[in-house]
């Protein structure tokens, strides 16, 4: 069934819903920081080899800093764009699926630390020290809601599509979620430092 949402609405929801969260940490992982989400929207709806290229461009060039001074960015001044960069593509269930896992796996250690009766039987189960309390769920349980939220307004839009954008020897990748509303493209992106 073909999107209704336009542009606006679009990213509306997806401001309203993610960017005031404070899960707003798209794919924190062990090897990566986690990046906070900003929306855009376009009248253009290219979307070649090219078009990420420029996206990627000025994403990082958004996130240098201007001078040592400068704590608005996460790239350090004077970085240079690399010119030879890798487009990968994935589906948003693929791009979320390690978070999930992630935040799922710390919430049941937490759950389970807390309320230990609910540990299924012959499972073992290593307790945290200090044990959780119930104020500790809420992190993961947030990173969750982000994910649900995500998926939810995304699902509304026409071709979604997940591109990274990375270079070798560069800790620096983009990410940039993007789906087809009635009026042109929303887009969600991020840059991911990779450690």
């Amino acid at each position: 069934m073909a999107t209704t949402l336009t542009k606006k609405d679009a990213s509306t929801l997806l401001r309203t819903k993610i960017i005031r969260d404070d899960a707003n940490d798209f794919e924190k992982t062990e090897s990566s920081n986690g990046a906070p989400l900003s929306v855009k929207t376009s009248t253009n709806l290219i979307l070649d080899e090219k078009r990420y290229l420029s996206l990627d461009a000025s994403l990082r060039k958004s996130e240098t800093r201007t001078d040592a001074l400068d704590e608005t960015g996460l790239i350090p001044p004077g970085y240079v764009v690399p010119q030879t960069r890798t487009i990968r593509y994935e589906t948003l269930e693929q791009a979320f699926a390690n978070r999930n896992k992630m935040a799922v796996q710390e919430l049941l250690e937490k759950a389970y630390s807390l309320y230990p009766d609910l540990v299924p039987t012959g499972a073992t189960i290593t307790p945290l020290t200090p044990a959780a309390t119930l104020a500790d769920l809420a992190m993961p349980v947030k990173s969750l809601d982000f994910s649900i939220d995500i998926k939810n307004i995304f699902s509304q839009l026409d071709n979604i599509n997940v591109v990274y954008v990375d270079a070798d020897n560069d800790p620096y990748v983009s990410v940039h979620i993007i789906g087809k509303a009635t009026d042109g493209l929303v887009i969600a992106c991020g840059l991911l430092v990779q450690t």
